[in-house]
């Protein structure tokens, strides 16, 4: 069922649809939000580890 068929089988008012959409972009949001970080905090992991295992360079 899509936001507008809950709406309208539910009898939602105006109000109630403008409470129930912003508190749906509320969790999109965070939700985006974690991805975000999550991607960092792998991107980080990866770097880390990448950089433990470089061979030492000669020094000149």
């Amino acid at each position: 069922m899509g936001i507008l068929e809950f709406f309208d089988q539910y009898k939602c008012t105006k109000n109630e649809k403008e409470q129930l959409l912003e508190y749906l972009c509320t969790i999109r949001v965070k939700r985006v939000i974690k991805e975000i970080n999550d991607l960092k905090i792998n991107k980080k992991k990866q770097h880390s580890h990448a950089d433990r295992h470089q061979q030492p360079q000669a020094v000149k």
